[in-house]
This record gives C-alpha cells, sequence and structure tokens, in this order.
C-alpha cells in the first residue's frame, strides 16, 4: 500500500556546501544491497564516498528532501548528459525509511523534468542489471523493469556486463546483462504535470 506525501517535498541540486556525500553514499548503497546483494560474490557496495564527492562536485546529483520530515533526505539520482540531446539517469535510490510513500514516482518526474526543462534533453536513458538466467526470477529488478515501462520507458537495446562496467565482472556470482532503456522526453501538455 502506497502511503501519500503530505508536503511537497523538493528536489534540488545537491551543493558541495552541503557535506552529504556519506548521507547519500549510505542511502545508495543500503538500497542496492536491499535490493542486488545476491548478485555479487563478496559484500559489494554499489558507490563510494570519494565517487559520490565527485558527482557532487560535477553538479550532477539530485537530492529528494521531505519537508514534513525535517528536511529529511528521502532520496537520490544522477544526471549525466551522454550526447547533446540526451540525459542518463542513474544511482536513483530511496531511503529505507522513505519506501512505498511515492518517492520514486517523484523523482523521476522531477528528473525528467529537469532533464528537459535544465539541461535542454529531449531523450532520457536508464539502465537495468539482470541476471542474463531468466530461470533466476528476480522479484525485485522484474518489479523495476514493469516500473520503467509504465512510466514510458522503452528497452532499445541489451549489453553485456563487460561492454558497460567491465570491472564488475570478477565480483559478480551469476552472469549478468545490462538492459538501456530510453523514453522521449515531451513537454507537458497545458494544464498538467
Amino acid at each position: 500500500m502506497t502511503r501519500t506525501i503530505a508536503a511537497t517535498p523538493r528536489f534540488s541540486l545537491v551543493l558541495p556546501s552541503e557535506g552529504l556525500a556519506e548521507k547519500l553514499t549510505s542511502v545508495i548503497n543500503v538500497a542496492y544491497a536491499r535490493t542486488e546483494d545476491d548478485f555479487w560474490k563478496t559484500n559489494a557496495v554499489r558507490t563510494s564516498v570519494p565517487e559520490v564527492t565527485q558527482l557532487v562536485a560535477a553538479q550532477r546529483f539530485y537530492k529528494l528532501t521531505a519537508p514534513d520530515d525535517g528536511d529529511a533526505l528521502v532520496g537520490c539520482i544522477t544526471l549525466t548528459r551522454v550526447s547533446p540531446g540526451k540525459v542518463e539517469f542513474g544511482m536513483l535510490a530511496i531511503a529505507q525509511a522513505a519506501l512505498g510513500r511515492g518517492y520514486g514516482n517523484l523523482i523521476m518526474r522531477e528528473a525528467e523534468r529537469e532533464a528537459r526543462d535544465k539541461w535542454q534533453a529531449s531523450e532520457a536513458q536508464l539502465s537495468l542489471l539482470i541476471p542474463v538466467d531468466r530461470a533466476r526470477k528476480h522479484t525485485f529488478k522484474a518489479t523495476l523493469k514493469s516500473w520503467y515501462e509504465r512510466m514510458g520507458y522503452v528497452n532499445r537495446k541489451t549489453l553485456t556486463l563487460e561492454e558497460t562496467v567491465p570491472h564488475l565482472c570478477a565480483i559478480v556470482a551469476m552472469e549478468m546483462e545490462m538492459l538501456i532503456f530510453d523514453k522521449a522526453l515531451v513537454p507537458p501538455q497545458q494544464g498538467s504535470d
């Protein structure tokens, strides 16, 4: 059951002066451990404080905070320009305490708006790491794939792990592949969004 959001959350660029790198890293790593723990041979982490600090400095990290909860960090996402008209979304994560409240939908809507209106992108891209062996049903990844598709993202290609993030090949517990999704970012209709 999805709970409603009481006050309008704030979607904003993370500024280096906010000192949020450790908190963002924790939110991301907890979220990915919760959903991908069985993918790895070791206790792998999705990101590190130095990587997040670098992305914050490059003005690529966005946060969602909840005013009705003391401006608590409830989620985050990165935006990366991959071509003149295309922005890739990554490291989408929702804080454990904020799950089930609609924040994922809100972050995606706001990231799309930011990419379209401020980054002047006409297309968004995202990727989804999944097991190659379809008999290994991964419920969360299947749910996430369906969620992306309901939001209008289309799986345009599938790449091997070697093609996308070869440094991960040594630590995966099973053969993996990357689904690449994209979506046209069209301006909202008058009176909507």
